[in-house]
């Protein structure tokens, strides 16, 4: 322990409390280096021990009494019963040690949480009188303060602890925090700047100071604080090492490749490190042979290395073969299994399940990753745009605002919050996000300003912007995707369609704009070419159940139901996770008037993505529109509602189950405000007229359908509407 070799002490007292259950002191130190370790949990468990077999021991009272404030903090929701736990053990040390003032700090704390703010502060004034200019104490004190709006006072007893404390490192990152809060980027500085000069062998004080210049677009200044690290290599052994990592954070690769070369050609004894921070390097920009050569070299020094394992694991996924990727998901899986607390196997393990297909399992694993490491970015990351690709943009925003909470330097995060805010139609806070990343992204945001562009309806703009993009990168298949949009918005799907033949006749093998062009035929109603084209594509790509999918579809909007459902069965057999093909199958089913095996598919599909608020809402309908049972549909319809509320579609069905459970009432006021919403909507109107003409109101009935007619509905609609609207004479 003195020698903070906490795994191998946290081996030998437990070793020790095998020998005696009952040695209380062994079960306090195992707790001390869990702790230590950052495996908390454990340590929690072991001192509630130690606790029981040492009930005179203050200092062990004291460590419990704060990891349990520390956990009753830590949870959101303030459970009472740990509320209540913890003013019971300062009662207890108050009573045992009462010129401690361990027992008054942890009462200021509860009350400070209860709102309580003069009570906590007297709580804080009696423990400093105790024992004054304690840091813990001071801390929440200052703290406290802070939050009452006396930052004056905060600030200068802060300050006061700093001048008695040089290394009290939490009071300046309290104090950092505030200053730039208040937008004092000058006071922000000079305090990191103390920091440092007060911390010198302090490396992670040295990275703060570079990451705030790199916030602030100060270069130069942020690689006089690095160096700071890399002159002094005595002091900073890894510098390096975290010079690299500091680079590899903010996605300057060249940078931290540089680095880690550079500290492997100094510090040869820990070559292997370095070496597997560069193959991880090439992993993240999707460098698969330049890794594999690196890890080549790992395994020839040490056949058994962990690291090496995972890259490799991670190039198997990276070769986008469905049995390399099963075999990377078992690679995972074993690497969890022989070290559970590492939150990198979690997280590529969620990576390897998300490109077989499981994305409930996936969605777990990151969130797992999470829990072993708040900080850690990329499964935040990668929840973000799983919520992005599912069309979660609430949900996404949610992530993306999380991962800025954790570093704001990350562009990915304000990418992911400017995307949502575009889908959430909040046009100008997306731009704010974009001119933060304009120099990071500069790509990207012009692709995300073309896309607000297109929703805003200014097309000329955004087909200007996406063809200066395209004449810079030729090929890119976003840049593709973006202009073929505007012209979909526009309603020049003959301009889109001749774009992409232009396309594939300057790059012939391209099969994306091969597919894409099918897609823009199935829209144009030509099925027929868009069949020939899609089965062109799987000439090449005869295991893409997203081409299966694709054409599938097109054969279910041609009306050809049985080689719809041959395809998509195909699809679902070769992404035995997707909900896609599967859906597609129930929606074909249910046009065909096979309700009972629509239903049974939407089961199906349901299965593979239980949280997909568009299937809740299409078993629910369909089970309601053909009889179904309609508390089964109710419930799935609130549980959607509860996931995405407002949500247009969703509010139409639970309106519709409403009028089939013949409460009329209820049923009127959904869909009027509905209808209200979006005058626009035929199948709104139409729902609303179904809903009066029950109540027996034949005219207002009436005048819905006949509003309805006028939004030009589909073909289905309008027939559903014709024979309402008989039902009125």
């Amino acid at each position: 322990m003195a020698a903070h070799k906490y795994a191998e002490a946290a081996l030998n007292f437990r070793a020790a409390t095998q020998k005696n259950s009952r040695f209380g002191e062994a079960y306090y130190q195992l707790a001390l280096a869990e702790i230590a370790l950052r495996n908390p949990a454990a340590g929690y468990q072991d001192l509630i021990r130690a606790s029981e077999l040492l009930p005179a021991r203050t200092d062990v009272k004291i460590k419990l009494g704060e990891m349990t404030l520390a956990a009753f903090l830590g949870d959101r929701n303030h459970p009472k019963a740990m509320h209540d736990r913890v003013s019971g053990m300062a009662d207890e040390l108050i009573a045992t040690a009462p010129k401690s003032p361990d027992g008054y700090r942890l009462k200021a704390y509860l009350a400070g949480t209860d709102g309580k703010f003069p009570e906590a502060e007297n709580f804080f004034r009696k423990a400093n009188d105790l024992a004054p200019m304690q840091p813990a104490t001071v801390f929440g004190l200052t703290e406290l303060l802070f939050r009452d709006k006396r930052s004056a006072e905060a600030e200068k007893l802060a300050l006061q602890l700093i001048d008695h404390n040089k290394t009290n490192t939490p009071m300046y990152d309290l104090l950092y925090r505030q200053y730039i809060a208040a937008g004092r980027t000058a006071d922000a500085e000079s305090i990191l700047l103390r920091k440092v000069a007060n911390n010198p062998s302090d490396a992670l004080s040295a990275l703060e100071l570079a990451a705030f210049y790199a916030a602030s677009s100060k270069p130069d200044l942020m690689k006089s604080a690095l160096q700071q690290l890399l002159d002094h290599p005595k002091t900073f052994p890894q510098a390096h090492l975290l010079v690299g990592d500091f680079y590899g954070r903010m996605q300057r690769w060249p940078e931290a490749l540089q680095q880690y070369d550079e500290g492997a050609k100094a510090d040869p004894k820990n070559k292997i490190a370095y070496l597997k921070k560069t193959a991880e390097v090439w992993l993240a920009q999707g460098k698969g042979e330049q890794a594999k050569q690196v890890v080549d070299e790992i395994l020839k020094q040490d056949p058994s290395d962990e690291a090496a394992r995972g890259v490799k694991a991670s190039l198997m996924l990276s070769s986008g073969q469905p049995q390399e990727i099963t075999k990377a998901v078992s690679q995972f899986r074993e690497l969890v299994k022989d070290n559970p607390e590492n939150p990198v196997w979690r997280f590529n393990l969620g990576r390897a399940l998300l490109a077989n297909g499981d994305v409930t399992a996936a969605r777990s694993s990151f969130e797992d990753a999470i829990k072993k490491r708040q900080d850690f970015i990329q499964p935040r990351m990668a929840l973000a745009d799983m919520s992005l690709s599912s069309g979660d943009y609430t949900g996404a925003l949610r992530n993306a605002d999380e991962m800025i909470s954790v570093s704001k330097n990350i562009p990915a995060g304000h990418r992911a919050r400017a995307v949502s805010l575009i889908n959430l139609g909040r046009y100008a806070e997306a731009r704010q996000e974009l001119a933060l990343i304009e120099k990071a992204m500069p790509d990207e945001v012009e692709l995300q300003y073309a896309a607000i562009e297109t929703k805003e309806k200014n097309f000329p703009a955004a087909e200007a912007r996406l063809r200066k993009l395209a004449e810079q990168r030729p090929g890119n298949s976003r840049v593709i995707s973006g202009l073929v949009l505007v012209y979909i918005n526009e309603n020049q799907l003959g301009k889109a369609e001749s774009f992409l033949n232009d396309e594939i006749k300057a790059r012939p093998g391209s099969d994306f704009a091969q597919r894409l062009r099918a897609d823009i035929e199935v829209r144009s109603g030509k099925y027929d070419l868009a069949i020939d084209h899609y089965k062109q594509v799987l000439a090449g790509h005869s295991d893409s159940s997203q081409v299966y999918v694709a054409l599938g579809n097109a054969y279910r909007l041609k009306g050809d139901e049985q080689n719809a459902i041959v395809n998509l069965e195909k699809a679902a057999s070769l992404a035995p996770k997707d909900p896609s093909p599967v859906t597609l199958i129930a929606q074909a089913q249910s046009d065909a008037g096979q309700q009972a095996a629509a239903v049974q598919n939407f089961r199906r599909a349901l299965d593979r993505s239980p949280d997909s608020v568009m299937l809740m809402n299409n078993l629910a309908y369909v089970m309601a529109d053909s009889g179904g049972n309609l508390d089964e549909a109710l419930a799935l319809i609130q549980n959607a509602l509860q996931k995405a509320p407002g949500q247009p579609n969703l509010i139409d069905t639970l309106g519709w189950i409403y009028l089939k459970k013949n409460w009329s009432d209820s049923a009127i006021q959904v869909l009027r405000g509905l209808s209200e919403k979006y005058p626009d909507n035929a199948t709104f109107r139409y729902h609303l007229g179904m809903a009066l003409l029950q109540k027996g109101d034949r005219s207002n009935a009436k005048m819905e359908f006949q509003s309805g007619l006028a939004k030009k509905p589909s073909a289905e609609v309008r027939q559903n509407i014709q024979a309402a609207l008989a039902a009125t004479k």
